[in-house]
């Protein structure tokens, strides 16, 4: 196998604070009940919104706007009673890389009417988290709310959430682009229509609704192109690379150059994406922890020391950003890259043992970000398979038992997919001899790891 000098002990040091998605979402499963999986209908189109917040009164107010849906065209009804509806608005804050906000309030049915085209809300009092008025049409969504019920959180934000749902409908609208996003004030900037199309279809792919992974691409590579200020197309094309380069590729040591053309793709789009999402105080704090990723992983791919060397040392500053997500991100190249004994390897497995239950401690109530709650409907289930494979080829089999466990047990309660469920209790069933084809001489025969070809993603997002 292919391997790598060994870093330095305090490069090793660096590492254990640098992310993947996937694990640091997981972080806090361990010492919290299980989470049940959550879909999600997403509204991309139009989105606007305005928050303010004024810390010396304590007093704030949110406006949000979402234009004519394809996610709105069939509506559920919120008169139903008992009360079926319920809203929350939080914000993935800059300070704390954590989810900020308001508690789910329910909406009280009896304040729901009919309309026209839809349904309206009305309470002057906003005894339901400062919602005073939402209209829920098949030509739009607005919510206003405001204090004492509504929760502001001072700016600035990585992006801004509403979650509202009706009946058995979970609808989500995530805000990334800002006009402003300060202290007082956080206002979401209109998007293009094929920056908004660009999303649905990054997200249809990403969720398995449909395999729209080129057409994203397109949609997002055109918004970027025609709007200079549109840091989060040119994000999504970048992460949509990513997952077409790990979807089509089996083995990362094997690439071919037009799978490595799509990683420096990614690079190039995470170039332009961060400065506009992330300017070293205010916006995302994720975002440079994923340019230095495609730098790091080009590096490995073309064995080029000096871009992974300005790879290795962009997650390093990401680190400093945000310790809780941007930690895991060697797990995204390194397991497919060396040998399990390399020192390389070796580094990943301390990072598993010493840092997750350090990052397990921070999750609390962050749902979103650490169990199931967020984009990625089945994430705890995926990442302890991914957990297990990586200590199966490390040579650890009762590490790889427990994590593999944990990977049936989540996805029994999540209602993971039934082949990728068949998939985790096999390798349960067999942990002692995929540990053993791992460490034989023979690389050829290796298990394929979660997280190449078909796996990419899909375990931890797919939605049912």
């Amino acid at each position: 196998m292919k391997t790598k000098e060994s870093r330095s002990a305090a490069d090793r040091r660096a590492w254990i604070h640098s992310s993947a998605l996937c694990a640091a979402l997981a972080a806090g499963s361990v010492f919290s009940s299980v989470a049940s999986a959550t879909d999600f209908t997403l509204l991309t189109t139009d989105r606007r919104a305005n928050f303010t917040f004024n810390p010396v009164a304590s007093e704030g107010k949110a406006l949000i706007r979402v234009g004519r849906d394809r996610g709105l065209q069939t509506l559920e009804d919120p008169t139903v009673c008992p009360s079926s509806s319920s809203i929350r608005i939080r914000f993935y804050t800059t300070d704390q890389s954590l989810m900020e906000g308001g508690a789910t309030a329910e909406l009280p049915c009896g304040n729901w009417k009919a309309s026209r085209s839809g349904y309206r809300y009305r309470d002057r009092s906003g005894m339901a988290g400062g919602v005073t008025k939402i209209r829920y049409s098949t030509s739009g969504l607005l919510v206003k709310a405001g204090t004492p019920g509504y929760q502001p959180v001072a700016g600035p934000a990585g992006f801004a959430q509403l979650k509202f749902t009706v009946g058995e409908t979970n609808y989500m609208v995530r805000m990334h682009s800002f006009q402003r996003n300060e202290a007082s004030r956080i206002r979401v900037r209109k998007l293009s229509e094929e920056a908004n199309d660009g999303e649905a279809a990054f997200w249809d792919t990403l969720w398995g609704i449909t395999d729209r992974s080129e057409e994203a691409r397109a949609l997002l590579a055109s918004a970027s192109a025609d709007d200079p200020r549109d840091g989060r197309s040119a994000f999504l094309l970048g992460m949509m690379n990513l997952y077409i380069f790990g979807r089509d590729t089996t083995d990362f040591r094997l690439a071919a150059a037009e799978q490595i053309a799509l990683v420096q793709e990614a690079a190039d789009s995470f170039t332009l994406a961060t400065p506009l999402l992330w300017d070293g105080v205010a916006g995302d704090t994720r975002v440079p922890g994923f340019y230095g990723s495609a730098f790091y992983l080009l590096g490995l791919l073309t064995d080029d020391p000096e871009t992974t060397e300005h790879g290795k040392n962009a997650i390093a500053e990401s680190v400093v950003a945000n310790p809780l997500f941007n930690t895991f991100i060697p797990l995204g190249a390194d397991p497919t890259i060396y040998s399990s004994e390399d020192p390389e390897y070796q580094a990943l497995l301390t990072l598993l043992d010493d840092y997750f239950p350090e990052a397990a401690a921070q999750c609390g109530n962050q749902g979103e970000i650490c169990f199931n709650e967020g984009m990625a409907p089945h994430n705890l289930a995926g990442t302890f398979m991914f957990f297990g494979d990586v200590y199966a080829k490390g040579n650890r089999v009762e590490d790889a038992r427990t994590q593999y466990q944990r990977s049936v047990t989540f996805g029994t309660s999540s209602g993971w997919r039934a082949d990728f469920l068949a998939q985790a209790q096999d390798r349960l069933d067999n942990v002692e001899s995929r540990v053993a084809l791992y460490q034989d001489s023979d690389p050829a025969n290796d298990p394929p790891l979660l997280g190449v070809s078909n796996d990419t993603c899909s375990k931890c997002h797919y939605q049912d």
